[in-house]
């Protein structure tokens, strides 16, 4: 197959990275071990192990146990420049510059180097696809910063609170600008004379024939420049490689979109949801014993259509988002006052703030604007015209039912690390077209699981059908672990699995659970009604209990 031979011109230690990305291969100076399993099965644990040696999926540290960084190539005369400096973007930079690319990162918003959470920010959940992708980068999250989450927290109508340390294994909560803001510093102060930031700077056009990219200047969010009489409005930037990292409506996109007539496609599916964000006090309500791992934890409402999703933050808030749909009987576009807000919370989420919600929180958010919820974007190519791609949301954004667009996009930036650094900056055009051809089946694979993740609800309700398959499976794990694999959906955290391997896995325990349906509905109708003897003791039990139950009226 074509994927295939795509995939061999990598070297054999490293030919799945792409698919499944991992930190690159270690010197034998150094001291290697593998990554834990998340597996809980002796079976799964040793098919999982040799997977992972048969992909050197290593993790590289030195003595010490810290990450080895990795020296930066010498400069081979390449420019870059990246549209958006988001966690993709300020990453890609990273990644780029250590290969001996120079790079120019445009930001349509102002500077910023805030580290602080706010109550219009959103926080980010990384689990171990995104955190190896920054590790790969030499980024290290400041505990002060981040959170490791213990748990989850449900909310239940009748259930009350109910804590798992199941959930959220290896997964680090971060402030999403925080992130950003985080991995742009590392950048400027590792990679200074090879990364250039420009902030206030807006995307109005590409000339995709001589390679040029030209922007705007204009009044940003934090920062206003003063334009002098003979200074222009406008800067152009030419490029050997242009990255398109500015999100799901992004203006690269729509460029390629415009200068392609049409052979360049792209789908868009929304969610039919809309969020506001707001900052949830220490939450009240945790068991004796566990105050700690109840701040620390992943709070969620879910009130079918409705719900609160409310990841943690260091000082013990919680950066929540109230999710409603497009229609229906509460929906932010019929929410205008704080009163309104008082009775949503008051009937769907009474103890969110532990009964008591500010008045001035109740205002802030029938004040604030809505943001649309999940869209899943898939494109035709990563690459367009050999010398421009698209990361991040720009190429493959995904509901957030599964929590993996930030860890996706992140990933992906450390595939295009691992390819370049595998085929040499010699042929970018087949480098690239290599790196299109193994990465997209994976962007495009958790794009479909993002979306089957709630049964392909558009208003992340979970199916029934999926529940019951779940918990179906979750038994068979529980009562025979070595015989039976835990949910497919449960791995798709698991970086010992690439996306579209799961999604191959979701399909084989779906066709397993409607044959076993099948085999138990065949075998109780022939036990059933083609067996006398059968059919004669389930009539006398039947008799038998009818009868007790008239004595005891």
């Amino acid at each position: 197959p074509k994927a295939v031979d795509m995939r061999a011109q990598l070297s054999p230690s490293r030919a799945m990275l792409v698919t499944c990305t991992t930190r690159p291969d270690a010197p034998s100076s150094r001291a290697c071990v593998h990554a834990s399993s998340s597996l809980s099965s002796r079976r799964a644990n040793a098919r999982q192990q040799q997977r992972w040696a048969h992909r050197s999926r290593i993790v590289c540290r030195d003595a010490d146990g810290a990450s080895a960084p990795t020296d930066a190539a010498a400069l081979n005369g390449k420019s870059v420049v990246i549209i958006g400096a988001g966690p993709a973007g300020a990453l890609t930079s990273i990644h780029l510059a250590s290969l001996g690319y120079e790079v120019d990162v445009y930001e349509r918003r102002g500077a910023s180097n805030k580290v602080e959470t706010s109550a219009r920010t959103y926080n980010v959940v990384l689990n171990g696809r995104g955190l190896d992708a920054l590790d790969a980068g030499g980024i290290v999250l400041d505990d002060e910063l981040c959170v490791y989450v213990s748990g989850g927290v449900r909310h239940g109508v009748k259930s009350g609170a109910v804590f798992s340390s199941q959930s959220f294994s290896r997964a680090v909560s971060v402030n999403r600008a925080v992130l950003a803001a985080t991995i742009a510093r590392e950048a400027s102060e590792k990679y200074g004379d090879r990364i250039r930031f420009h902030f206030n700077r807006s995307l109005v056009g590409v000339n995709f024939n001589t390679q040029t990219a030209v922007f705007e200047k204009f009044e940003g969010e934090d920062v206003c420049p003063f334009l002098s009489e003979d200074e222009s409005l406008f800067e152009e930037k030419t490029y050997d490689l242009l990255v398109g990292a500015d999100g799901v409506r992004s203006r690269v996109r729509a460029e390629i979109v415009q200068d392609s007539q049409g052979s360049f496609v792209v789908k868009q599916v929304t969610d039919g949801m809309k969020y506001k964000s707001v900052m949830l006090p220490k939450l009240a309500g945790a068991p004796r014993g566990m105050e700690n791992d109840w701040s620390r934890a992943f709070h969620t409402w879910r009130r079918g259509q409705t719900s609160v999703l409310a990841p943690p933050n260091p000082d013990g808030t919680h950066s929540a988002v109230v999710i409603l749909p497009e229609s229906g009987e509460w929906t932010w576009d019929k929410i205008e006052a704080p009163q309104q807000v008082d009775r949503l919370f008051a009937t769907k989420f009474p103890d969110a703030f532990s009964g008591n919600l500010p008045s001035k929180t109740s205002s802030m958010l029938a004040k604030q604007k809505a943001s649309p919820g999940g869209t899943t974007t898939t494109v035709s190519s990563m690459v367009y015209k050999d010398n421009v791609l698209l990361i991040g949301d720009a190429a493959h954004s995904c509901w957030p039912s599964l929590g993996q667009g930030a860890n996706v996009a992140l990933e992906t930036t450390h595939a295009l690390r691992v390819t370049l650094e595998e085929m040499g900056d010699e042929d970018l055009p087949k480098a690239l077209k290599t790196f299109d051809k193994l990465r997209k089946p994976q962007v495009d694979a958790a794009a479909r699981l993002s979306q089957g993740g709630f049964g392909g609800s558009m208003n992340r309700t979970i199916g029934g059908v999926l529940m019951a398959r779940m918990v179906f499976i979750s038994i068979l794990h529980a009562v025979l672990p070595t015989v039976f694999h835990r949910p497919a959906l449960f791995e798709i955290s698991n970086t010992a699995y690439s996306y579209d391997e799961v999604e191959k896995m979701m399909k084989r325990e779906s066709f397993n659970f409607y044959a076993s349906l099948i085999f138990g509905a065949v075998t109780f109708w022939y036990l059933v009604f083609q067996n006398p003897a059968m059919r004669r003791s389930l009539g006398a039990l039947v008799h038998r209990f009818v009868s007790a139950a008239i004595g005891a009226a």
